[in-house]
């Protein structure tokens, strides 16, 4: 992969998970007005998630774009633990563990 295709797939996973985390912040609104302009934003940053990763598709392989893919399963929650405060299990921990490690493997190839 190119230096560029790199960098379109970490600006992937962090659109991504931007979005996740506005449409968290939008659903603790009680009030409409209040919680559109989280939807809309969250929703933007989705599109641009997957517009990326189609364009990212039309140059490399698949195989290549999962990593960063798989980048968002560590990138929300830890989102939703400095944002939101969320309290996280060590035994989900763990489960990204597992999953950074996965990724880190198949990246060797």
């Amino acid at each position: 992969m190119s230096i560029t295709q790199i960098l379109f797939g970490i600006i992937v996973a962090m659109c991504s998970t931007a979005g996740q985390l506005c449409f968290k912040k939008a659903s603790r609104y009680t009030v409409f007005r209040q919680s559109c302009c989280f939807w809309v934003l969250g929703a933007l940053l989705m599109l641009v998630s997957v517009f990326l990763s189609v364009k990212i598709l039309q140059t490399t392989f698949l195989s290549a774009l999962v990593p960063f893919a798989a980048l968002v399963y560590i990138l929300t929650p830890l989102g939703a633990l400095f944002i939101f405060k969320e309290k996280i299990s060590p035994l989900f921990w763990m489960g990204v563990g597992c999953i950074a490690l996965g990724v880190g493997l198949t990246a060797l190839r």
